[in-house]
């Protein structure tokens, strides 16, 4: 399942799911309040356990990360994971200065 919208400027944000156990979410661009409808249609279409791959995820605003915060609480009240994964550096930190990164399930950059 692939979803593109254009987000700020002439960014393309997009969502591709890879079916598995749990499925991963690939998010591609900026998840941002032009986008952020395009993360939640996603996701409430996936029951269960989620991985979101963020290796291609370039920017969070304040709204990506409430969508966030709110797909993992309710993955989390229903005895599911929601598990951040690729966060490059500059975003993982994003996640830092917020207090998330200590709430998420978040694997921590690579700084090699």
């Amino acid at each position: 399942m692939d979803r593109d919208v254009e987000g700020s400027g002439a960014e393309v944000f997009s969502v591709t799911v890879a079916d598995g156990s749990p499925p991963v979410v690939k998010l591609v661009g900026e998840l941002d309040l032009a986008t952020v409808h395009v993360f939640r249609g996603a996701l409430d279409e996936l029951p269960g356990d989620v991985v979101l791959d963020c290796t291609a995820l370039d920017f969070v605003d304040s709204s990506g990360l409430s969508a966030i915060v709110d797909e993992h609480r309710v993955r989390t009240g229903s005895g599911h994971r929601l598990t951040l994964r690729g966060l490059s550096a500059t975003t993982y930190q994003t996640f830092e200065l917020t207090g998330l990164h200590r709430e998420l399930d978040i694997e921590p950059p690579d700084h090699g």
